[in-house]
């Protein structure tokens, strides 16, 4: 297999970051919003929508189950909703593009609607797996047919009496509990989510918000997750928060630059997503978390600031001249694919947390000349080296911006 000719990039040390840093709004927020939206009576107005493809292209499919949606010249979305059950059958199949979190989440939507729809997307999302969505919907009743090994294009037909069902998940994973959550909207009786590890509840929160009777309680067995159905939703005004992961390349930014002061307006600070704020804020890292309003959204307030060693226990382990830091467990990375392509962007084949390579690109802009990263699994540990030279950073045919080092067998 050959690769490309080695193309050095060049990268200099900046001045410091002044000013307010409007980040794009919340995809997961985003998602949610136009879906439920859809299945709400009345209009829901939605401000600081992400425009990005994947949310494109879930307007495009709510307007395809029969929603009205439109996005006006002051940047504001409306979708008037048809309610709980009212999705319509679309004409033509419904083309996610590349959205996993899209695709999963309306199959989960329209699974308990007495409708058949096809689902499809780009090359990349039909090698994705659905059958860890596809299993526990079917026994809400609803009936798949894929295409080899669970993949799209998809064929559903929905439950016509759709049965209340207690699911546990096998796997930590927001995206199948949102999945069985928007299905049980109109399932007759009570569905239960069990979750042994807690994950994002994006979902749990913007269900209440919208008016379903939702139940949480942690018992021994995990988190646990009840919707008695069917519900009645009403249109809401949804302003989507800024996007944390985003945020994480201003932020890291600012916080190793000298003369740097930055506002960072209107950030979701949601504890499932605020990881690398606390790692950092423990490292020394001087943010302010101030005008904090309802639904966790706060303005930060960052400032240049000498990072020193913190620990949390985990399978991650980040060096740099600065310290060293320990990143939480990486967890379940499967079907996680737009985190994972981040992952190979920056670690060459290894599936890297999030917030590990988030951190990474912010050194990366930076300037710095090496860093070193320790990731470690099961199998042992596996060294990486992020490779620069001075001002130059050597890119040897992406995604290889980090080599391999020569790992223990």
């Amino acid at each position: 297999m050959s690769h490309a000719t080695p193309t050095p990039l060049k990268a200099s040390r900046s001045g410091g970051l002044t000013g307010t840093f409007q980040v794009p709004g919340d995809k997961s927020i985003s998602h949610r919003a136009l879906m439920l939206g859809a299945v709400s009576i009345g209009e829901t107005t939605i401000s600081g929508l992400l425009e990005s493809a994947d949310i494109h292209g879930t307007a495009r499919a709510m307007a395809a189950f029969g929603a009205r949606v439109e996005r006006h010249q002051d940047g504001r979305w409306t979708v008037n909703g048809l309610g709980t059950g009212g999705l319509m059958e679309p004409k033509m199949p419904i083309d996610f593009g590349n959205a996993g979190t899209g695709v999963r989440l309306a199959i989960g939507l329209a699974s308990t609607c007495p409708i058949q729809a096809k689902f499809t997307g780009d090359q990349s999302l039909c090698k994705r797996p659905m059958g860890r969505i596809m299993d526990p919907l079917s026994q809400f009743g609803t009936r798949f047919e894929a295409t080899d090994g669970d993949r799209l294009p998809l064929q559903m037909t929905g439950a016509t009496s759709p049965i209340p069902q207690e699911y546990t998940l096998p796997v930590a994973s927001a995206q199948v509990k949102s999945a069985l959550l928007l299905g049980a909207l109109n399932v007759p009786g009570r569905t239960t989510v069990v979750e042994p590890v807690p994950t994002r509840d994006h979902t749990e929160r913007m269900l209440a918000a919208f008016g379903a009777d939702l139940d949480i309680k942690h018992t021994e067995r995990g988190r646990e997750v009840s919707l008695n159905g069917p519900a009645e939703l009403s249109g809401q005004a949804v302003t989507v928060p800024a996007d944390p992961s985003s945020a994480a390349f201003p932020m890291v930014a600012a916080l190793i630059t000298e003369g740097s002061d930055i506002t960072l307006p209107n950030m979701m600070m949601n504890e499932t997503r605020t990881g690398l704020l606390g790692v950092l804020r423990r490292m020394g890292g001087d943010i302010e978390v101030n005008n904090t309003r309802f639904a966790g959204v706060a303005h930060l307030n960052v400032s240049p600031h000498t990072l020193q060693h913190a620990q949390k226990p985990g399978a991650g382990l980040v060096h740099h001249h600065v310290g060293q830091a320990d990143v939480g467990p990486l967890g379940d990375q499967r079907g996680h694919h737009g985190e994972c392509r981040r992952g190979r962007i920056c670690g060459h084949r290894y599936r890297l947390a999030a917030q590990l390579s988030r951190a990474i690109k912010a050194y990366f802009a930076a300037a710095f000349s090496v860093l070193d990263v320790k990731i470690r699994s099961k199998r042992g540990e596996h060294p990486l080296r992020v490779v620069a030279g001075g001002d130059r950073l050597h890119d040897r045919g992406a995604p290889r911006h980090i080599e391999r080092a020569q790992q223990k067998r």
